[in-house]
C-alpha cells in the first residue's frame, strides 16, 4: 500500500505557493471554494509530479505570465509517500530557477529514496519506468482509480479494449501482457538462434562430409598406389629374371672347335685328301664336258645321216653343202665320237678309282663338316648373347627407372595428410555433437516459449482466467454499491477474438444502454464504477488516497446523500478528498478545507 504523507506545490498554475499538504492516512476532506480558484489544480499537481502529465490534456502547468510575483522561480512539485516501509520523493521542475539537491531544478526529475537521491538512470525517460513500476500503475489506471477528475472520459465510456488495458492494471496482471511480449521476444530470439544453429549444423555437416570425402579420395589413391607399386614391383621382379638369364646365357668359346679344326686340316691325311677331292672335283668336271661334247656329236651325227634328205649346212660358214661334203663331214664326226668315248671312259675309270681312294677320308670329311656346324652355331650364339648384353644393359636402365617410380609413387605418401582430415573430422564431429545438443535445447526452449504465448500469456489463457476472476471481484463490490444507487453494473469479457470488457447496466433487472441515461444517472453509474475500482484497488494494496472532482455533479439531493454515505463509509480506511460546490453533499465527520486567494492565485489552504 503506498501512503502519501506531503505534497508541496510551487508556481503550479494558479498556486504561487509554496502551498504544503499533508496526508492523514484516513478521513474525509471537502474542499470548497469559489468557481477558478484552482481547486482541481491539487489534483492536477499530484499527477503531473508522479506521470509528467496534467489532468486536464494540453494545460499548462506554469503560473501565468501576467500573474507571476517578482520572485517568481518557475514550477516545482513535491510529493512524498511511504510504500512498504520505504520512504520516496518525487520532485518534478519545469523552467524552475531555484536550486533543489544541490543544483537549479531546471526540468529535471527526481527520485530520493530514504533521503538519497536515486542516480542509477540520469535519462528523464528511464527514471518515468522506474517511478511507475514503484507506484504500480499508469496515468490512465491512476485516473481511473486514485484521482477522478471532473473532465476526463469515464470508464464506462472508453472502448472495450481501453477498459481491458485498465482493468489489467487494476487487478495487477498486466504482467501478463509483459509475459506474451517477452515470451513472443524470446521466441522470436530463439527462432533466430534455431536459425543460425541450424545454418551451423548444415555447413558442420557439408564440412565432415568434405573431409571424409576427402579422406576416401586420399585412401583411394593410396590403395590405386599400392596396386601401382604392386604392378611395377612385379615388372621389376620379370625384368630381374630376365637379367638373370642374360647374365647366366653367355655360351662357351668357339676357340678349341677351331683349334680341332686346324689340326685336322693340317694332317697329310686330310691334305693327301684334299688333293685327292681336289683331282676328282677337276676329273668329274672334265668328265662332265666330255659327256656334254659327246651328245652334241650325236646329234650332228644324227642331223648327218638324214642329209640325204635336208640340207646340211657348214658349221662355220653357214653354207648349204653338197651330199660328198655332207659326208665327209658325217665321217668326221663319227671318227671325233670315238675319240670322245674313249676319253670318256678313261675319265669315267679314273673317277671311279679317285671316289674308292677318297671314301676312307669320309671320316675324317664329316667331322671336319660337323666341327665347322659347331663353330657356325657357337658364333652365331655368340653373336646373340652379345645382343642380349645389349639388352641386359636395357634391361638395367628398365629397372632403374621402374625402382625410381616406385620411390617416386612411395613418396606421394597420403597418410600424414589423411591423418590431419581426419582428425579435423573428428573436431568437427565435436562441434556438430555440441551444436546438436544447442539445437534441441533450443527446440525445447521454443517448445516452452510457445506454450507459454499461445497457452499460458494468450487471450484466453491464464490472463483470461485471472481476469475473469477479477472482474467476479469487482461485480460483488458494484453489486454492493447497486442497492445504495439504485444501479446495477456488471463487467463481463465479449465473447469475440479481442475479448474486450463489455459495461452491462440494470435498471429494475433490465439491461439500459448508457447512451440512454439522463446527466444524473450516468453520474451516479461512472461514481459507483469509480468508486468500486478504488475500493478493488485499495483491498489489493493500492495508494491511500482517493481524490473525487464534482463526483456528485448533476446529481439529485437524494443520490447526492447515497454518494456521500458510500464516501464516508471509504473514509474509514481511506484518505479521501472532495472538490465541489454542492450544498447538498453533506459527508458524516468531513472536514473542510478552505482556499485563501487573491485575483484567482492560492495563498494558502487551511482546515
Amino acid at each position: 500500500m503506498i501512503h502519501p504523507y506531503k505534497l508541496a506545490i510551487e508556481g503550479f498554475g494558479n498556486i504561487i505557493g509554496p502551498l504544503k499538504i499533508r496526508f492523514r492516512g484516513q478521513g474525509v476532506r471537502v474542499i470548497k471554494a469559489k468557481n477558478g480558484t484552482g481547486k482541481t489544480t491539487i489534483l492536477s499537481s499530484i499527477a503531473w509530479v508522479l506521470y509528467g502529465k496534467p489532468l486536464k490534456n494540453g494545460s499548462t502547468v506554469e503560473t501565468w505570465e501576467h500573474k507571476r510575483p517578482q520572485n517568481y522561480l518557475g514550477t516545482k512539485v513535491s510529493f512524498k509517500f511511504k510504500k512498504h516501509g520505504v520512504k520516496y520523493q518525487v520532485i518534478r521542475c519545469k523552467d524552475y530557477r531555484g536550486t533543489v539537491l544541490g543544483r537549479v531544478g531546471k526540468n529535471h526529475l527526481m527520485l530520493v529514496i530514504d533521503g538519497e537521491e536515486y542516480t542509477e538512470y540520469q535519462n528523464k525517460r528511464d527514471l518515468q519506468k522506474k517511478l511507475e513500476l514503484i507506484m504500480g500503475q499508469n496515468y490512465e489506471l491512476f485516473t481511473n482509480t486514485v484521482i477522478f477528475p471532473q473532465k476526463i472520459t469515464r470508464f464506462i465510456e472508453l472502448k472495450g479494449a481501453q477498459r481491458k488495458e485498465i482493468l489489467e492494471e487494476v487487478f495487477d496482471i498486466s504482467f501478463i501482457t509483459q509475459g506474451y511480449e517477452l515470451a513472443n521476444n524470446k521466441l522470436k530470439e530463439l527462432a533466430e538462434q534455431g536459425h543460425t544453429i541450424s545454418k551451423k549444423i548444415v555447413e558442420l555437416e557439408s564440412s565432415i562430409w568434405n573431409k571424409e570425402h576427402s579422406v576416401e579420395l586420399l585412401e583411394k589413391i593410396d590403395s590405386e598406389i599400392a596396386d601401382k607399386v604392386l604392378m611395377l614391383r612385379t615388372k621389376v621382379t620379370g625384368l630381374e629374371t630376365e637379367l638373370l638369364e642374360l647374365t647366366h646365357s653367355k655360351p662357351r668359346t668357339a676357340e678349341k672347335v677351331t683349334i680341332k679344326i686346324a689340326n685336322i686340316r693340317n694332317s697329310e691325311i686330310f691334305q693327301q685328301l684334299s688333293t685327292k677331292m681336289h683331282n676328282l672335283t677337276v676329273q668329274e668336271q672334265y668328265l662332265t664336258d666330255r659327256v656334254s661334247d659327246r651328245k652334241k656329236l650325236e646329234k650332228k651325227i644324227k642331223k648327218a645321216k638324214y642329209s640325204d634328205k635336208e640340207d646340211v649346212s657348214c658349221e662355220v660358214c653357214g653354207q648349204t653343202l653338197d651330199t660328198k661334203a655332207s659326208k665327209k663331214v658325217l665321217d668326221k664326226l663319227l671318227s671325233d665320237l670315238v675319240i670322245v668315248e674313249k676319253k670318256a671312259s678313261t675319265l669315267s675309270t679314273a673317277v671311279t678309282k679317285l671316289k674308292i681312294d677318297t671314301q676312307s677320308g669320309s671320316a675324317m670329311l664329316q667331322e671336319v663338316c660337323s666341327l665347322e656346324e659347331q663353330k657356325k652355331n657357337i658364333k652365331n650364339k655368340l653373336a646373340t648373347w652379345e645382343k642380349g648384353d645389349r639388352a641386359k644393359a636395357i634391361v638395367e636402365v628398365k629397372i632403374e627407372s621402374l625402382q625410381e617410380e616406385i620411390k617416386r609413387v612411395l613418396d606421394t605418401d597420403n597418410s600424414e595428410a589423411i591423418q590431419v582430415y581426419k582428425d579435423e573430422a573428428e573436431e568437427l564431429e565435436e562441434t556438430l555433437d555440441k551444436e546438436e545438443v544447442l539445437n534441441r535445447k533450443n527446440i525445447k526452449q521454443q517448445d516452452i516459449y510457445k506454450f507459454l504465448a499461445q497457452k499460458v500469456f494468450s487471450k484466453n489463457g491464464f490472463k483470461a482466467f485471472l481476469l475473469d476472476m477479477a472482474i467476479k471481484d469487482i461485480n460483488t463490490i458494484l453489486s454492493k454499491y447497486a442497492d445504495q444507487t439504485g444501479f446495477l453494473v456488471e463487467l463481463e469479457i465479449a465473447d469475440n477474438a479481442y475479448r474486450d470488457v463489455q459495461a452491462i447496466i440494470y435498471v429494475d433487472d433490465y439491461p439500459v444502454i448508457y447512451q440512454d441515461l439522463s446527466g444524473g444517472e450516468s453520474k451516479m453509474i461512472n461514481a459507483s464504477i469509480s468508486l468500486s475500482l478504488a475500493e478493488f484497488m485499495g483491498n489489493r494494496g493500492s495508494m491511500n488516497l482517493l481524490a473525487l472532482d464534482e463526483i456528485t455533479e448533476n446529481l439529485d439531493s437524494e443520490n447526492q446523500e447515497r454518494v456521500g454515505n458510500i464516501i464516508s463509509t471509504i473514509g474509514e480506511e481511506k484518505d479521501v478528498w472532495i472538490i465541489t460546490h454542492s450544498p447538498y453533499l453533506v459527508i458524516p465527520n468531513a472536514e473542510i478545507v478552505h482556499l485563501d486567494s487573491e485575483e484567482g492565485v492560492i495563498n494558502k489552504l487551511y482546515i
